[in-house]
């Protein structure tokens, strides 16, 4: 029996493995196959009708947000991608610390503009 294991890395890349289980031991063999997906090859999840891509992105960027914080980092970029200011704001929030993505005020201040753009008045409130 042919198995895929994913496994999300702490800098938002995920590994996919590839390999085979003997349900007879029930002890997997070792991988075949390795191959690691850079988010923006990343397959999109899937999304209800009732919610946009956008909303999607920075709710799963708010799930991750403590378990693995660069995940949600580029959750929230997606969503700012997509149009969505609350997703530029957080991910600003996130360069600003300096935790996960190197710290960039130049950085920061562009995806602050971008979420008062976007309609976030979080972001409004600390654009100069």
């Amino acid at each position: 029996m042919l198995s895929l294991f994913t496994s999300v890395l702490a800098a938002g890349t995920v590994a996919v493995v590839c390999g085979s289980l003997d349900p007879s031991t029930a002890t997997a063999k070792p991988p075949q196959a390795t191959v690691e997906l850079e988010p923006s090859t990343l397959p999109s999840p899937p999304v209800s009708p009732s919610a946009s891509v956008a909303e999607h992105a920075l709710a799963e960027g708010h799930r991750h947000l403590h378990d693995n914080p660069g995940l949600a980092a580029w959750h929230f970029g997606e969503a700012c991608t997509d149009g969505l200011g609350e997703g530029c704001t957080r991910l600003a929030s996130i360069v600003h610390r300096g935790d996960v993505i190197p710290r960039d005020p130049v950085r920061v201040r562009r995806l602050l503009r971008r979420g008062c753009a976007q309609g976030d008045l979080n972001a409004c409130g600390w654009v100069d």
